[in-house]
């Protein structure tokens, strides 16, 4: 009788979530590394962008003007790393999935950036080729390891204690903001000087843009 008792799932409560200790679906290893690694070069990014916002002709990909902009930007890259370093902490999927996703919608969409605007970027120097290299393989990566973590055995828990309702509220109402305007710098950056409170080449709110879709969608 006792082995019979102890042969069957054991559900314990962990962060609120009611679980079955032998089918939890975990992060994958492959993914957790790639996680890591993304962190490390968010930093760089955004220590490029934070710190030489005036020397971005000779410290990052390509010229970003005015330095405002360049700030704008480091500030997303360095939330971005704070976001996927934590993402790679927990072992179940469940706590770790937004990150992953928003991960895939930013770099897809800074790709086409990329290749619409390949003449702004500095392709005589390191950086930019390392830029253009980067997020040329990063994306179906990310596809990739997405894939295998889908159909990595074991269920998804249910939440057991759901978020207030106005919490849950509040990022709906953020993303109904930010996903046209997001839309509308990547689709007709022209017409950013309409609705974006500083001036912007077309380059870079595509590169707002992006941000603004990626972290509306997560």
């Amino acid at each position: 009788m006792s082995r019979g008792l102890e042969s069957r799932p054991r559900a314990e409560v962990v962060c609120g979530l009611v679980v079955s200790t032998n089918v939890v679906r975990p992060v994958t290893r492959a993914l957790r590394v790639w996680l890591l690694v993304v962190s490390a070069l968010l930093l760089g990014v955004s220590l490029s962008l934070l710190v030489f916002t005036e020397q971005t002709d000779v410290y990052f990909a390509w010229t970003v003007s005015p330095p405002l902009t360049a700030a704008f930007l480091g500030a997303g890259y360095a939330a971005s790393c704070v976001f996927q370093s934590l993402a790679a902490r927990p072992r179940m999927w469940i706590h770790a999935r937004i990150a992953p996703i928003g991960a895939l919608l930013f770099t897809g969409l800074t790709l086409l950036a990329t290749l619409i605007h390949l003449d702004r970027f500095h392709l005589n120097s390191f950086i930019g080729q390392f830029w253009l290299v980067l997020y040329a393989i990063a994306p179906p990566v990310m596809v990739v390891l997405l894939v295998r973590q889908w159909r990595t055995p074991g269920v998804d828990p249910d939440r057991t204690r759901p978020l207030a309702t106005w919490l849950q509220i509040l990022p709906g109402v953020q993303a109904l903001v930010l996903i046209p305007v997001g839309a509308g710098l990547f689709l007709a950056p022209q017409l950013s000087p309409q609705f974006w409170p500083w001036v912007l080449t077309p380059l870079t709110a595509r590169a707002i843009g992006a941000w603004l879709i990626a972290v509306a969608g997560a």
